[in-house]
């Protein structure tokens, strides 16, 4: 069986509005519009807030950890009884990289990407 590649994209501060397949008649977006042509778009996001001036570190660490807003670690650490998703990739044999700024802790990093 062969697995699928995975693109995920987690912009922070970006609007659907601001795709042009989504929506948007006054912007160009081509290959955004591609990834939601071919892949799966998220249209009803929903950000529960942040304890800190940086939402997008409570974001992230909600995603990676699947908990809500006061029972996600900003920083995962080893040992803390956690499986991250991109983490659950790796063991699943999928190489994984991450790019882009990342305020989720230097382990945390190690734990989910193969490459970066």
């Amino acid at each position: 069986m062969n697995t699928p590649n995975i693109l995920f994209l987690f912009t922070d501060d970006q609007r659907l509005s601001t795709i042009h397949a989504l929506g948007n008649p006054h912007i160009h977006t081509p290959n955004l519009d591609r990834l939601v042509h071919k892949g799966t778009a998220f249209t009803r996001p929903y950000i529960m807030g942040s304890t800190t001036g940086a939402v997008c570190i409570c974001s992230r660490s909600m995603l990676l950890t699947g908990r809500s807003l006061f029972r996600s670690p900003y920083q995962p650490e080893a040992g803390d009884g956690l499986v991250l998703w991109p983490e659950a990739f790796r063991h699943a044999g999928y190489t994984t990289f991450g790019t882009g700024k990342w305020h989720n802790g230097p382990h945390a990093y190690a734990r989910c990407f193969s490459q970066g």
